[in-house]
């Protein structure tokens, strides 16, 4: 996930509703889940809601814009590769695990993600 940077989005593709108050979604190969479903050996992400009295949704085609990244060499049962979407008012950011020590590759995101988001990454500048 080190290759995503600013101004890349994630597409949301399926009606997503976010809890009220603070709240973390997880999904692993293209399914929602609970923390006690997901494969811990197995990539896997969570996104954590902004705090909100209401329950929210996002519907497709909405996008979340990258505004930094976070890496901390995640294991098994710590989220390591972090998105974050500072400028968005429902999703604070998108925590990943690779299932392993190191760093989760764009592949594996896309696999975790399925057909429920998609990824669009913002062109290389060269300066």
């Amino acid at each position: 996930m080190g290759n995503i940077g600013a101004g890349s989005s994630i597409v949301v593709n399926v009606d997503v509703i976010l809890p009220a108050n603070e709240g973390t979604i997880y999904f692993q190969n293209g399914m929602f889940m609970t923390w006690l479903d997901i494969d811990k050996k197995q990539p896997s992400c969570r996104l954590y809601t902004i705090g909100s009295p209401t329950v929210r949704k996002l519907v497709p085609g909405r996008k979340l814009i990258v505004t930094g990244t976070r890496f901390n060499n995640g294991g098994p049962n710590m989220y390591g590769d972090v998105l974050l979407f500072e400028d968005d008012a429902t999703i604070n950011q998108l925590q990943c695990n690779a299932g392993r020590k190191g760093y989760m590759t764009i592949g594996e995101l896309r696999k975790v993600f399925g057909s429920l988001f998609a990824l669009q990454q913002a062109d290389a500048v060269v300066g």
